[in-house]
């Protein structure tokens, strides 16, 4: 079987582990540091001669390929990956990622040509694809994030929220880390809409969503 960090001592990476006498073998190590890099969701070729597994770093995920008896792997895409399956040829994968829109989609990739085909586009988060024969099943998840505004007034020495918030910036996908410019005319924040984590501002009431960032 291959499992991800199976070891509690020495190199993170994806090992090959015999069932029978329960030895290991490392067939991938992660580089850099932990915090920032991080190898999961090993799954076999149909044939058994590769693994494909998913590489996360700090921005985005790496799908990348190895054999079974290691080596360098071969990065395969990047994006923001939320699973894959392989096609029951081992000829292709299918994927589902936020890389080409900003909704969640089902690519398949062709080994052969290394061509992205988009097999389903919608405006949901797509997981955890499984394929058996010729059918596909996977889970569709909405996402609801809210940038909201809490006025706060001063009452001599106690400042007090105002009970209402204000609903600023909406989306189905995910939004954090947001901070006022020191006019407070601008918000920055953070948001994967464009299919990766970026830096967006807007307008102090919403409007105007500029993408300052391209970390694809």
């Amino acid at each position: 079987i291959a499992v991800s960090h199976a070891v509690e001592q020495g190199p993170k990476g994806i090992y090959l582990a015999n069932v029978d006498d329960r030895s290991t073998r490392r067939v991938v190590t992660t580089p850099g540091s932990a915090s920032f890099f991080f190898d999961f969701a090993p799954q076999f070729i149909p044939d058994g001669t590769h693994i494909a597994f998913i590489r996360r770093t700090a921005a985005l995920s790496e799908l990348r390929l190895v054999s079974t008896s290691g080596g360098e792997s071969e990065l395969l895409m990047t994006g923001l990956i939320d699973g894959y399956a392989w096609g029951s040829s081992g000829r292709s994968l299918v994927i589902s990622s936020r890389r080409q829109t900003p909704g969640g989609s089902l690519l398949r990739f062709d080994l052969e040509s290394q061509a992205l085909e988009p097999l389903f586009i919608g405006g949901s988060t797509l997981l955890n694809p499984t394929i058996r024969g010729d059918l596909l099943a996977v889970t569709s998840w909405r996402l609801s994030s809210v940038i909201w505004q809490l006025s706060v007034s001063a009452d001599g020495d106690k400042p007090s929220i105002r009970p209402e918030p204000e609903a600023l910036i909406s989306s189905t996908y995910t939004q954090h880390t947001q901070t006022f410019s020191p006019d407070g005319r601008m918000i920055a924040f953070v948001s994967d809409r464009s299919g990766s984590q970026e830096i967006w501002t807007s307008n102090r009431n919403g409007d105007s969503l500029r993408r300052l960032t391209s970390l694809e």
